[in-house]
């Protein structure tokens, strides 16, 4: 069954020689466009999917328009691959595809480019869980060290601005990083 396709949807996918932008509203049919314009151009234009840039928001959306591109042309319902060698080449490049998020890109750009960039190699981006759980270990650390050694100042702290435990301390810490 052909998609009924809208006429910007449909310029979106048949438009060839530049970039597009496809910006909509969620639930709007912006993957499958994508989508559809990824599977024509390379069963119709033969260019490889790893030569291609498309860029989301979301990893969610990235994954999902792989799984589509995969599905599209496994069922290649036009017709626009030769064979069954063309069309497996193609869904194993998939994975290696530039069909990533925004974030994911520049990081890759910078993680290629590091040398004139004068950064790391291994740069890496931080997830926020990750870096919550760190910042509460290295808060646990600095307490335990400042109750075994009895620091003076930190237990006056702890006796004035605590009641029953040291919770109000850690809550106010979190705050002040803008983990509240």
């Amino acid at each position: 069954m052909a998609e009924k396709w809208t006429k910007q949807q449909e310029q979106a996918i048949s438009s060839y020689g530049h970039n597009i932008l496809v910006s909509a509203g969620a639930g709007s049919g912006k993957t499958a466009v994508l989508s559809e314009r990824v599977y024509k151009l390379v069963g119709e234009r033969k260019i490889d999917v790893d030569h291609l840039l498309v860029l989301t928001f979301t990893n969610k959306a990235a994954a999902e328009m792989k799984l589509r591109i995969r599905d599209k042309i496994t069922k290649d319902q036009e017709g626009l691959f030769q064979s069954e060698e063309e069309k497996r080449d193609q869904i194993n490049k998939i994975d290696s595809s530039f069909i990533m998020t925004f974030d994911a890109y520049a990081l890759f750009l910078v993680r290629k480019y590091h040398s004139l960039l004068n950064t790391d190699r291994d740069l890496n981006v931080i997830d926020a869980n990750i870096l919550s759980e760190k910042q509460e270990e290295v808060l646990d650390e600095i307490m335990r060290e400042a109750y075994l050694e009895k620091d003076p100042l930190f237990l006056e702290m702890i006796g004035t601005y605590c009641v029953k435990d040291d919770r109000d301390i850690r809550s106010l810490i979190f705050k002040k990083i803008g983990r509240a």
